[in-house]
């Protein structure tokens, strides 16, 4: 008898046993499916971290994976290698960033910024970005070409800052030196770009 004063006979008894029975196997079954879905995902974020972030340890997984789920505005990359963050703007993940602030990121390079300043120019995607702090990194005129070219073209508000970079081991050459000069006059005069060196 339930506490509703309605009685039940074995069978209907038998027969509430048994669908309970069968939807815990399907819960089972759902949660089995579950587990295996987060272990393929866990190998692909593995897979994912030696192919893009080989040099990173347990700490600078996390970091990464923090990164990789903001939804501020402002995302910081200390210590976040910026090769795979720069593929998931170009894939439009991080659509809520506006800055970002890679200083002292001891993986910035000048290959890095060539290519991030190649997403910046041709994705979309990325037009809301206004500001990047590549301030104490080792980022040559060369790859500031790159971003000076970018802010040429762009139409929207953009703001470089690049200051107290580290000099790299082998000279820049004088044509790249001038290149870079006349870039950034032009930037310079341009009132939607800021740059600061």
């Amino acid at each position: 008898m339930y506490s509703d004063g309605d009685r039940k006979t074995l069978s209907e008894l038998q027969r509430v046993a048994a669908t309970l029975r069968n939807n815990i196997t399907e819960e089972n079954t759902q949660l089995e499916r579950t587990r295996k879905a987060v272990a393929r995902m866990q190998d692909t974020i593995d897979q994912m971290f030696s192919v893009f972030a080989r040099e990173t340890e347990k700490e600078g997984r996390n970091a990464f994976m923090s990164v990789l789920n903001s939804i501020s505005e402002d995302v910081v990359l200390t210590d976040v290698p910026l090769l795979p963050i720069v593929i998931a703007l170009a894939n439009g993940h991080l659509s809520d960033c506006r800055r970002l602030y890679a200083v002292r990121n001891r993986y910035v390079d000048d290959g890095s910024i060539i290519f991030l300043a190649h997403v910046l120019r041709f994705v979309p995607a990325t037009t809301e970005i206004e500001l990047l702090d590549i301030s104490e990194t080792k980022v040559s005129e060369k790859a500031l070409c790159f971003l000076l070219e970018m802010m040429l073209e762009r139409e929207t508000r953009f703001v470089l800052i690049a200051k107290d970079r580290i000099p790299l081991d082998l000279p820049v050459a004088e044509t790249c030196m001038q290149q870079f000069n006349k870039l950034l006059q032009k930037v310079q005069a341009k009132e939607n770009c800021t740059v600061t060196l």
